[in-house]
């Protein structure tokens, strides 16, 4: 029985190793959301090398609740975490993320205990749909 519970342990330990997300990855595409991409950050972690997610041109979205924005996984400086707009020469560029509806939500992105994070061209927008009295007060946080 000794002689099997390591090869177990052994494969169940570098299966949640693979687990880990790196390399490139495209928004929408490998996810279709940036939600989706946190989603699985904060579940999966980052692997070697870091990944970097490339979010679509004119790409939108407004997230599901006031926590799907919250990033709790962290990157090293050798394993960033990094989100994108893609570009192109001669295109219009708009990559807009809106907060989901909540009266208590106060922004958008949340960063929990991360670092070596890097949001790069991605615009964070209020809501219109959110009344006045609950307006987003930031963008990002960490």
């Amino acid at each position: 029985m000794k002689h099997l519970l390591l090869p177990g342990i052994v494969l169940v330990l570098s299966s949640i190793a693979s687990a880990q997300i790196s390399g490139p990855k495209t928004i929408p595409g490998n996810y279709s959301t940036i939600q989706a991409a946190i989603a699985a950050l904060n579940t999966q972690g980052v692997g070697s090398g870091g990944v970097t997610f490339v979010v679509a041109l004119n790409h939108t979205e407004t997230l599901a609740n006031a926590t799907a924005g919250v990033l709790t996984a962290t990157g090293t400086a050798t394993d960033s975490i990094i989100f994108k707009k893609a570009s192109e020469p001669g295109q219009s560029e708009d990559h807009s993320l809106h907060p989901g509806t909540s009266a208590s939500a106060d922004g958008i992105i949340k960063i929990s205990g991360g670092d070596f994070i890097v949001f790069d061209g991605i615009d964070l927008a209020e809501n219109a749909i959110i009344i006045h009295e609950y307006k987003t007060e930031w963008g990002m946080h960490w």
